[in-house]
């Protein structure tokens, strides 16, 4: 038997390709309970408890991600609607040649969920998504799995790295990188004597963003026991790269922007550190609330620096 090697490939999310991939992976779910009995040792029956479909993807295309859900896919995710998710592994040949198809996972419900955004200050940064599956009656299997399907057509995408940052409108100098944990919980339920999860349920969202900073009197500056967000949002940007590997010019209406306003969100200065024949730098972290009114984060794919 011929094996069928496979390799990194685009995904598409309700019927849209997600370029500039760095790694992915699908897991099936499946939850098994080998159960003994009788006073054996070894278990006498395999139980196939539920099936929990999960996959997980890195991407370079910042503003696509970002701008899912009407923008707002950093507190809320995106449920999965017509063809849902489909992950893709390009199928090599044996002279090392990539196709044009591969074999494809496909998760048509559930949830497409933010993890982490991790961007630089000289480079390109990533997001981490995760997709979490279900049933969509509990008894259907929620995964399938085909070979031979055509890969999403090359596109170019656009790159971000870590531009200017601010907090309460006074600027954070010598920024070195932006974090976003976005920290949004789920629940997968299943009942009834079901075969499989129906039911994905987000439960909460409580992101937390993290600038890492050289200018380490920054902490005098907020004040060691950190301050409130006040009137004047806190703005952190994402720089556009051109296509030729430039930074964009700040007043290009090109850029991310990243916006907490809600008042009496904390902001305030973690750990110093420095080490020999280094320069040292502090990390400010902001904890944004819900203030009735305003979103956790709010987010803008096509914004001037300013």
């Amino acid at each position: 038997m011929t094996a069928t090697l496979g390799t990194l490939a685009a995904c598409n999310v309700n019927g849209s390709a997600i370029h500039g991939l760095q790694g992915s992976s699908v897991d099936p779910g499946i939850v098994a309970q080998a159960l003994a009995s009788d006073g054996y040792e070894s278990p006498t029956r395999v139980l196939l408890a539920d099936q929990q479909p999960a996959a997980d993807f890195d991407s370079s295309a910042l503003d696509t991600l970002l701008a899912l859900n009407s923008s707002k896919f950093a507190y809320e995710g995106v449920a999965l609607s017509g063809n849902g998710f489909e992950g893709f592994f390009a199928t090599l040949s044996a002279d090392g040649g990539r196709a044009s198809t591969g074999t494809q996972f496909a998760v048509a419900n559930g949830l497409l969920i933010p993890v982490s955004l991790v961007v630089p200050h000289d480079g390109p940064g990533t997001i981490t998504s995760r997709v979490i599956g279900r049933s969509s009656d509990g008894a259907t299997v929620p995964i399938a799995v085909s070979t031979g399907q055509s890969l999403p057509a090359y596109a170019a995408h656009n790159e971000y790295s870590a531009g200017p940052c601010e907090y309460n409108g006074t600027a954070i100098d010598k920024v070195q990188r932006v974090q976003v944990d976005f920290n949004i919980r789920v629940e997968v339920l299943q009942g009834d004597g079901d075969i499989y999860s129906d039911t994905v349920v987000r439960m909460s969202a409580q992101p937390m963003i993290t600038i890492s900073t050289l200018d380490v009197a920054i902490a005098n500056a907020i004040g060691i026991g950190g301050v409130r967000q006040g009137e004047t949002d806190s703005d952190i940007y994402l720089r556009k790269w051109d296509v030729a590997g430039n930074r964009v010019a700040t007043g290009s209406a090109v850029h991310i922007k990243l916006s907490i306003q809600g008042n009496n969100s904390l902001i305030y200065p973690a750990a110093v550190r420095a080490s020999q024949h280094a320069i040292g730098g502090v990390d400010v972290i902001y904890s944004p609330i819900f203030d009735g009114t305003n979103p956790v984060i709010t987010v803008a794919t096509t914004s001037a620096i300013s």
